[in-house]
């Protein structure tokens, strides 16, 4: 749909900005280095994706309604099921980046070219089965784990990426994230009554409960003293 696909493409315009700085950590041997700028990239990839996807998933039936006035039954879930592939893929970026810099991508190419072309035939065989059309999706879905898992594991082989502290550092907070303002904006838009004003009050609170769970839980001390340093220097301007 054409709304994940603006989300995509904003996500891959921040990783175009990661790509000379980890080449350039990789090529003076810089791996501690090299490994934050991975690390900090696929959590800030995520969260900027997650502030906007979060409302969107909540609150996708009526802006599909303002948008396309009458959108077919099931864009819904279509779109839903597309903002999490998006989602997933977000995070596999800094990786991608990460698996061109030492330029031996004969293999990385291949497996994740034989995956993708995968997910044609795996759903056609669904399809063909008569599996409902959002069936779809969730092959994509699955396919993009895989290909994440698949991804961590190749560029372990191509740069020495520590998997572990990977998944301490980028896959627990994301996920703590994902849970801490997930559920508490579920409560809400289940509990307001319909209408575009609560509407606004529902994406309003979801992305005040992303923005806390970002800063306690997906960032490190270190990150949040940045954030804390700008914004207290864009409120100094301002006054």
């Amino acid at each position: 749909t054409n709304i994940t696909s603006q989300i995509n493409v904003f996500s891959n315009n921040f990783n175009v900005g990661l790509y000379p700085p980890i080449i350039k950590a990789y090529a003076a041997e810089n791996k501690r280095g090299m490994f934050a700028l991975i690390f900090n990239g696929s959590k800030i990839t995520f969260f900027l994706m997650w502030v906007f996807a979060l409302p969107m998933f909540l609150e996708m039936e009526t802006i599909l309604h303002i948008w396309l006035k009458n959108p077919p039954p099931e864009s819904v879930l279509f779109t839903r099921l597309a903002l999490v592939e998006v989602l997933i893929n977000s995070i596999s970026l800094p990786l991608a980046t990460a698996a061109r810099a030492p330029g031996r991508m004969k293999v990385y190419e291949l497996t994740l070219g034989v995956i993708q072309l995968l997910i044609f035939v795996v759903a056609w065989i669904v399809l063909k089965i008569g599996a409902p059309a959002y069936s779809v999706f969730v092959v994509a879905i699955v396919a993009n784990l895989i290909m994440f898992i698949v991804r961590l594991v190749i560029v372990r082989g191509l740069i020495e990426l520590p998997v572990g502290q990977y998944s301490r550092q980028v896959v627990l907070p994301v996920m703590g994230v994902v849970l801490l303002s997930a559920i508490p904006s579920l409560f809400v838009h289940f509990y307001l009554p319909k209408g575009l004003w609560y509407t606004c009050i529902s994406v309003s609170l979801s992305v005040v409960f992303s923005t806390i769970a970002m800063y306690f839980v997906g960032l490190d001390k270190r990150w949040r003293e940045k954030v804390r340093g700008v914004v207290i220097n864009r409120i100094n301007r301002l006054l």
